[in-house]
Formats: structure tokens, C-alpha cells, sequence
């Protein structure tokens, strides 16, 4: 085997190990825990919104969700809120648990 044989076997070896990885799509996930995917149907909690630019200053606002519906095909959970006017919302929980810590379960709708 010659020199150059040798060196392109080894870019052949590199560019195969390199296929091999994979690649995670949507960056780095969201920081802590998905609280939220563990309460079951029916559940009301407080939670309040993390601040980001300053972790060492706590919101002093709690806020109430009561959980509607939890689909089984996707990750997705209603909820509802009477915070500014009674509304539903559907919301992602991962990205819902990156954005408000979970303060207390006051408890579950009948």
C-alpha cells in the first residue's frame, strides 16, 4: 500500500465516522425539568415566570392553570387561565417548564 493509498483510506474511515454522527436538530433543549408533563388531567397549580436576565430576583406574581386536556399523539396540554380575561390555551410543556418554575399544586378539578 502506498502513501497515498493510506491517506485516502483515512479520509474514507474520517468521512464515515463523521456520517455516523447525528445531527440534533433545534439546538440545546431548554434548561430544568418538564414539570408539567407529570401532573395528570384535572390538576391546578401555581406557577411563576422565571426571570432570565436576573435568576437571583423572583417574580413576586404567582399565576393559576388549571390543566384541560392532555393529548396522547403529542406532547401538547391545554390549559386554562383567568389571569387577564378566562381563556384556553395550548402550550408546549417543555417550553412552558423553561419559562415558569412550578411553585405548588392547590389541587385537582372533579
Amino acid at each position: 500500500m502506498t502513501i497515498e493509498e493510506d491517506n485516502n483510506l483515512t479520509e474514507t474511515e474520517d468521512r464515515a465516522k463523521a456520517l455516523g454522527l447525528s445531527l440534533v436538530t433545534g439546538g440545546k433543549g431548554p434548561p430544568g425539568t418538564n414539570w408539567m408533563s407529570a401532573l395528570p388531567k384535572g390538576t391546578i397549580f401555581l406557577c411563576r415566570m422565571r426571570n432570565t436576565n436576573s435568576p437571583e430576583v423572583l417574580n413576586p406574581l404567582l399565576e393559576e392553570y388549571h390543566i384541560i386536556h392532555k393529548r396522547t399523539i403529542s406532547t401538547a396540554i391545554l390549559l386554562y387561565t383567568n389571569l387577564n380575561r378566562e381563556e384556553y390555551i395550548w402550550v408546549d410543556p417543555d417550553r412552558f417548564c423553561w419559562r415558569f418554575e412550578l411553585i405548588e399544586v392547590i389541587g385537582e378539578d372533579p
